[in-house]
């Protein structure tokens, strides 16, 4: 996966681990922060986070905050996918959240340039929509390897593909492979590029709801490993996965977010889009 620069991760002592976030084989970075502010493109509503080593220090997400033009503005309903026994960034998962629609100060705008927030002064990173996530305390000793998209994990796999339960299997693709993360998170990847061709996307960050996209996923994981294993039998599986990975990601109503709100308004969600055929 190539670094993708229209992502921007910081922490708040403005070291900047956007190649370490946006590149899966690109390393890690410690999770020894109050703070991680988060620049793209467009509006977004969640964000994935894959730790490879979990976090065990008492810590919790206090807030998430939204960039207004002037002002950071607290966003509701928020979820921490990471926590584990109360503990956030424990586990890989989502953090999910929406923008006060209740809020006359809630509207989302660009940012022309960073340096003119006094968060991030000094940093010089032009026309991103900037979202703050904020912990309890800088403690931990947790490292992140990726923070972006995720549309399924292994056990959505093995619903549709009980076979690759299996370890040996998975050992077989990698020594010392205990799972399909990677590969997940490349399918991921190739979702989003699929509806960027499409035209039904400009940007990953318009996509506000996931599960539409799991079983597309899923089909596009396995035509992945399927790819990997070499084995003939498998190449015709691949052949398989693919054909229904391209069935179940040309949805009808995609529900993307068109006017770059971070809210999917009921014009796009009954949105249709009419795709070729293959």
């Amino acid at each position: 996966m190539m670094f993708d620069r229209k992502q921007r991760v910081l922490k708040l002592d403005k070291t900047d681990v956007s190649q370490e976030c946006n590149d899966i084989l690109a390393g890690t970075f410690a999770l020894d922060t109050t703070t991680l502010y988060i620049g793209a493109e467009f509006p977004f509503n969640h964000k994935y986070f894959e730790i490879s080593t979990s976090n065990l220090t008492a810590k919790t997400l206090s807030s998430v905050h939204l960039w207004n033009g002037t002002a950071w503005v607290a966003a509701v309903d928020i979820k921490d996918g990471t926590a584990l026994s109360g503990v956030s960034l424990g586990r890989s998962g989502s953090i999910s959240w929406s923008v006060d629609q209740s809020s006359t100060a809630a509207s989302w705008v660009t940012q022309q340039d960073s340096n003119l927030m006094s968060d991030l002064s000094g940093t010089k990173i032009f026309n991103l929509y900037w979202c703050k996530i904020t912990f309890s305390n800088a403690s931990g000793v947790g490292y992140c390897s990726y923070i972006g998209e995720r549309f399924n994990n292994d056990e959505d796999l093995f619903s549709h593909y009980a076979d690759l339960r299996n370890s040996g299997l998975i050992a077989q693709y990698k020594t010392g492979k205990t799972d399909w993360k990677d590969q997940c998170l490349i399918a991921a990847n190739a979702i989003v590029q699929h509806m960027r061709k499409n035209r039904v996307i400009v940007r990953k960050e318009q996509i506000l709801d996931t599960s539409i996209y799991a079983e597309a996923g899923i089909h596009k994981t396995a035509e992945i490993i399927f790819s990997g294993l070499g084995n003939p039998a498998y190449q015709e599986r691949a052949a398989v996965a693919a054909k229904k990975f391209y069935s179940a990601v040309d949805v009808k109503f995609p529900e993307v977010d068109l006017n770059a709100d971070g809210i999917l308004s009921y014009q796009e969600k009954s949105n249709s889009i009419s795709y070729g055929t293959r």
